[in-house]
């Protein structure tokens, strides 16, 4: 295809084959001067030629040849729309001034296309040539769509696009990662408004069927772009109104029906990670439910009486945490997608969520306590990363998956801090460069150097394809490949030593302790509904948000022991919080709560409580972390409470690194 001419692509298999002559093809010349006409009050002629031409695909297809790019006659391809993108935006901006003056020209542009669609819907699956993709190209790109009254128009134009072939998808998104990145947000703003009206309108599944499937052909091109953050294709109509358990259940249902079935669980960069995390919440209550059930049934006939339990128990000792969890933990399988209950034993109690939370705080200042040396903190970045020369076995850290995914299922929001990598590999994307550079600044400027240098990489950089690393106070050495010690880099290999050495270090490395964590991990939430995440959402799942909304935080916090939100103590306390830096702000979460991020949902979610703490008196403020319970005395004035809650939070410690 690429190497087709410009005449084969507009001739061959072509809509031009199958289509009897029609009007004339537009110019731009032409264009401009019926509109100017229709500015002045001589609308028909205006009115006729633009209800022809755009109702018509090949006198379309065949108009403003001007917009191809100047000097690029032969330029049109699979790659390349060679539509120019501002002089469309000329166009359409002068047909937008018109209606103002000339509405029926408008009218006649919206009744044309919605003609043309009904057509092209017919004979969409037999259009892959890109001649005839291009009106699909120029058409979506008018903002007259942003007017609701044009939807009518719009919604045949996207039911048309989503009944292309595959392959045309592909060639519109490679055409669009050639867009301006204003018209590109212009145009996902579009279709965006269109979801969100029907949502709060008619709900026909046809037609939002239709707007997400187009949405997600400017998404794909968007990963390849990166014009706009993915966060700006989360539609929050979507997240609103959506009953997440119906379409859940469309979406497992959708391998025995047929592919025009929709469900937006099919297109999760729509879905903000609350909303994932509802649906994989939704997932493990079904399979909990059918391990629950499998469970009765087994014992019913194994043991003549139903004794399953519906929960995950664990007993453990304080002294012995790590042994016991693991014991309990490892073999248990889809056990382990119940909901957890921990006991201490030998202590009193009813874990209704603290001890749990209590019980994670524990288990992983152990895990992660540098008399381990099972990770290496970075002081610099806040991260740990896991150590080459571990002793602990491998169920240690698959120990760690295991309790990484059980806060997932359990709503627990844990005070870790691993690289994005991480994340990335647990998700199954290859590490890259800028991974390294993410977690290892100096490390990855290191190699970006080594590839940008233009002269004798053998001789300055004096390297080979062999690596050295320290261990326990010894120095070790790798291969990136075979006898690699006696390969130099130079400059035709620097990139594949650069390649390999990305491998090593983020992959081959730490393979066995990686591979175990990913095991623990993937034991608990394993499937398809954990795929619904992009990495850095999963993040989010683990650690919770960045994102602090303390009006939201003082909204939604309850009070106990007779504080009330109109307490003076009370307001003088969220005047002092709402002065506070961001780092205090942080620092005070993590001191009422744990940590210092906020849950999946927002601080909204949190579930503060603050008690009173006793009268006024010196004593500092304290807080039960596994409660998000806070107690606050009764102090005499804003300045000894705000003196007292800085002292407070400034001295409160966690195993993470602050």
């Amino acid at each position: 295809m690429a190497a087709a001419t410009a005449l084969q692509l507009a001739t061959a298999g072509s809509l031009a084959e199958c289509t009897p002559p029609g009007p004339s093809p537009l110019t731009v010349p032409e264009f401009m001067s019926l509109l100017s006409d229709a500015d002045e009050g001589n609308t028909l002629p205006a009115v006729q030629r633009i209800g022809e031409v755009f109702s018509n695909a090949d006198a379309l297809n065949d108009s403003f040849m001007a917009t191809m790019r100047a000097g690029q006659p032969n330029c049109l391809s699979e790659q390349e729309s060679c539509v120019n993108i501002e002089i469309m935006s000329m166009l359409y901006t002068k047909l937008q001034d018109t209606r103002a003056k000339a509405p029926s020209v408008a009218v006649s542009f919206d009744t044309a296309v919605s003609t043309l669609s009904s057509t092209l819907l017919v004979r969409a699956k037999t259009i892959t040539h890109p001649r005839d993709l291009r009106l699909f190209y120029m058409l979506l790109e008018n903002p007259l769509f942003l007017d609701p009254s044009f939807h009518p128009a719009l919604l045949s134009l996207m039911k048309a696009i989503v009944r292309l072939p595959s392959s045309a998808h592909d060639i519109l998104s490679n055409w669009y990662t050639k867009h301006t990145k204003a018209k590109f947000q212009q145009l996902v703003g579009v279709i965006q408004q269109f979801i969100t009206i029907q949502l709060y309108s008619t709900r026909l599944i046809d037609d939002l069927a239709a707007a997400t499937r187009t949405l997600n052909i400017l998404y794909q091109a968007n990963e390849k772009a990166r014009f706009i953050p993915f966060t700006e294709f989360y539609n929050d109509a979507v997240n609103s109104e959506i009953n997440l358990k119906d379409d859940y259940k469309r979406w497992k249902i959708m391998p025995v029906l047929d592919r025009t079935s929709f469900a937006f669980c099919l297109y999760p960069w729509i879905l903000d990670p609350a909303s994932k995390a509802k649906v994989l919440q939704i997932d493990s209550i079904v399979q909990m439910r059918n391990e629950f059930q499998e469970a009765i049934v087994r014992n019913l006939f194994m043991m003549g009486s139903a004794s399953a339990s519906p929960y995950l128990i664990l007993k453990v000792r304080r002294d012995n945490l790590i042994q016991d969890t693991l014991t309990q933990l490892v073999g248990r399988g889809a056990e382990l997608k119940k909901p957890l209950k921990v006991h201490f034993i030998g202590e009193e109690g009813v874990d209704e969520g603290g001890v749990q939370k209590e019980f994670f705080q524990l288990l992983l200042k152990q895990l992660f306590d540098p008399a381990y040396a099972m990770f290496i903190a970075d002081e610099e970045n806040r991260t740990f990363w896991f150590n080459v020369n571990s002793f602990e076995t491998n169920l240690q850290f698959e120990l760690i998956g295991l309790i990484l995914g059980l806060a997932i299922y359990n709503g627990v929001i844990l005070d870790v801090h691993f690289p994005m990598v991480v994340y990335k590999k647990l998700m199954d994307i290859p590490p890259t460069l800028q991974d390294i550079k993410d977690m290892n600044p100096a490390l990855g400027r290191g190699l970006q150097q080594l590839l940008d240098f233009e002269g004798d990489v053998e001789n300055t950089f004096l390297r080979t394809f062999q690596v050295s690393y320290e261990a326990f106070g010894e120095v070790k050495y790798a291969d990136l490949k075979e006898n690699g010690q006696n390969i130099p880099v130079t400059n035709e290999n620097k990139q594949e030593y650069v390649d390999l050495y990305v491998k090593w270090f983020l992959t081959d490395s730490v393979e066995s302790q990686f591979r175990a964590f990913y095991r623990g991990f993937h034991n608990v939430c394993g499937g398809d509904a954990l795929k619904l995440f992009r990495h850095e959402e999963l993040e989010l799942l683990i650690c919770g948000s960045p994102e602090l909304d303390f009006v939201a935080l003082e909204k939604h916090t309850l009070y106990d022991d007779g504080y009330t939100a109109e307490s003076t103590v009370i307001k003088n306390f969220w005047s002092v919080v709402h002065e506070m830096t961001q780092e205090q702000k942080k620092r005070l979460l993590f001191f009422a709560t744990g940590s210092d991020r906020a849950p999946i949902k927002g601080l909204a979610s949190l579930g503060l409580v603050i008690s009173r703490g006793g009268p006024d008196s010196d004593r500092l403020p304290s807080a039960h972390t596994c409660f998000n319970h806070m107690l606050l005395p009764e102090y005499s004035s804003r300045e000894k409470l705000k003196e007292r809650l800085l002292t407070a939070i400034e001295n409160a410690e966690g195993f993470g690194l602050m």
